[in-house]
C-alpha cells in the first residue's frame, strides 16, 4: 500500500460521512433550527415555522421583553455548515416589518454556552414605554458586535445603543428631547457597564450606569442643560438633579 493510498482513505471516508450527514439535515424540519435559536435566546419565539433546518422561514417572531413585547415580523435563518462540525451551531438571522430591521448571528454551543455577534436592531421605543413611567417617541438603534450568555448571565458584551430624534410626553404635548447613546460591556460577572453621552440634544450627558439581574440598572452622572434648552428641561433637571457648580447638576437613579 502507497502513502497517497494510506492518506486518501480516510479522506473518502469523511467524505461520504460528511455527505451522509449533509443528507439527513437536508431533510431536517425547519422546527428544529427554530428550537436552537429559542435554546439560544431564549427571549426569542418564531411561529408559522417552514422550509428546511439549512433555510426556513417563520411566519412571525417575537422578543420578549419582562413586561412587554417587540413584534418581529416575517424572519429568515440560514445555518452555518461548518458550525455544525464545530458543535456550535451558528444561525444567521433577518427580521423584517414596518419599523423594524434586525440582522444578526446567534450560536449555541453543547456547553450552553449562547454567542451573538454583528447583531443589528432598529425599530422603535414604542416597546419601552411599558418599562418605564414616562412616555417616550423615537428611534432605537442597538449594535452588538459580540456576546456571550450562559444561565441567563451575561459573561461577555460589546455593545452600541442609541436613541434618536426622541421626544418625551408631557401630559398636554411631545417635547423633543434630542438624540444620545451609549456603549455597553459586560464586567464578566454577569453585571453590564455603560456610559450614556448626548450625540445631539439640548443636554450635555455625561454617565455611567451598571445592571444586573437581580438589581436592574443603577445611574450617575453629570448633565448640564444648553443655554438655549427649553424651559421644561431646565426645571425636570433641576428637580431631580444636585446642582455642582452653575448649570451642572449630578443626577442618581434609582
Amino acid at each position: 500500500m502507497t502513502v497517497s493510498s494510506t492518506l486518501l482513505k480516510p479522506l473518502i471516508y469523511l467524505f461520504f460521512i460528511g455527505y451522509f450527514l449533509y443528507l439527513v439535515l437536508s431533510r431536517a424540519p425547519a422546527e428544529l433550527a427554530a428550537s436552537a435559536v429559542h435554546a439560544a435566546v431564549p427571549n426569542v419565539w418564531l411561529t408559522g415555522v417552514e422550509g428546511s433546518l439549512w433555510h426556513g422561514r417563520a411566519a412571525s417572531g417575537q422578543l420578549d421583553l419582562p413586561q412587554s413585547a417587540i413584534p418581529l415580523g416575517n424572519v429568515t435563518w440560514d445555518l452555518d455548515p461548518l458550525s455544525l462540525v464545530l458543535l456550535s451551531p451558528c444561525v444567521k438571522l433577518n427580521a423584517v416589518r414596518p419599523g423594524l430591521q434586525l440582522d444578526g448571528t446567534v450560536c449555541h454551543s453543547i456547553t450552553g454556552t449562547s454567542k451573538i455577534k454583528d447583531l443589528m436592531l432598529e425599530t422603535s421605543v414604542d416597546p419601552v414605554n411599558e418599562l418605564i413611567a414616562v412616555q417616550i417617541s423615537g428611534q432605537a438603534s442597538i449594535n452588538v458586535l459580540s456576546a456571550e450568555v450562559k444561565n441567563m448571565q451575561v459573561e461577555a458584551l460589546d455593545a452600541r445603543a442609541s436613541w434618536l430624534n426622541g421626544s418625551v410626553y408631557t401630559g398636554e404635548s411631545w417635547l423633543a428631547v434630542g438624540s444620545y447613546g451609549a456603549n455597553l460591556n459586560g464586567l464578566g460577572n454577569g453585571e453590564v457597564s455603560a456610559k450614556l453621552f448626548d450625540i445631539d440634544a439640548p443636554v450635555a450627558v455625561d454617565m455611567g450606569a451598571t445592571w444586573n439581574m437581580q438589581q436592574g440598572w443603577k445611574t450617575q452622572g453629570t448633565v448640564k442643560p444648553a443655554p438655549l434648552a427649553p424651559d421644561l428641561i431646565k426645571g425636570a433637571v433641576q428637580l431631580v438633579g444636585e446642582e455642582l457648580e452653575p448649570g451642572v447638576y449630578r443626577v442618581m437613579w434609582p
